[in-house]
């Protein structure tokens, strides 16, 4: 075991984080099924075994990481003239939501994965009535709104593809 990792979890022993009955059969279990199978049973899990306890941590996966940065970008593309009419309070609350909602998605907060879930969801089901609604004005079709559309609700679908896979959900739990 690296070095650094046996220093980290003989620092956490020492500071006398409780194991539980209910994490300590959870964690003997996962021990069990990794070592049957040969490999680790989640993406995300890593175990120590120290010399006292088992203490498990578990990594935030790079997507994850780049799903609480970038999510607000499909809700972003809109045609260069629909931004400029956006007033400036408006993105700073904007903006000030995502952070909120990319921190606690990094901080594997439940409601923020389901927050993440309804706010995709919700863009694309906007997206999609908009653009029925307007994408022929006056006899010709509106380019600039039909693929700003496109390519939000297909950012929005890959977001909503990756928070809702198994592994995201366990880690998020």
């Amino acid at each position: 075991m690296d070095m650094a990792l046996r220093q980290s979890a003989d620092a956490r022993l020492q500071k006398g984080i409780p194991l539980t009955p209910g994490r300590t059969a959870f964690i003997i279990a996962t021990i069990l099924a990794a070592h049957i199978v040969g490999r680790r049973p989640i993406r995300g899990f890593e175990l120590l075994d120290t010399r006292r306890k088992v203490i498990m941590r578990i990594r935030i996966p790079l997507g994850l990481k780049l799903v609480a940065v970038l999510q607000m970008v499909p809700l972003l593309i809109l045609p260069p003239a629909t931004l400029r009419t956006i007033s400036p309070a408006i993105w700073a609350f904007i903006v000030a939501v995502f952070v909120l909602l990319g921190v606690n998605l990094l901080r594997r907060r439940s409601w923020s994965r389901l927050a993440t879930i309804f706010v995709q969801g919700f863009n694309i089901l906007v997206r999609l009535l908009v653009t029925t609604a307007h994408a022929v004005e006056g006899g010709s079709l509106n380019v600039a709104l039909l693929s700003t559309s496109l390519i939000s609700m297909l950012l929005s679908a890959i977001i909503l593809y990756y928070v809702d896979l198994p592994d995201v959900q366990v880690i998020m739990q």
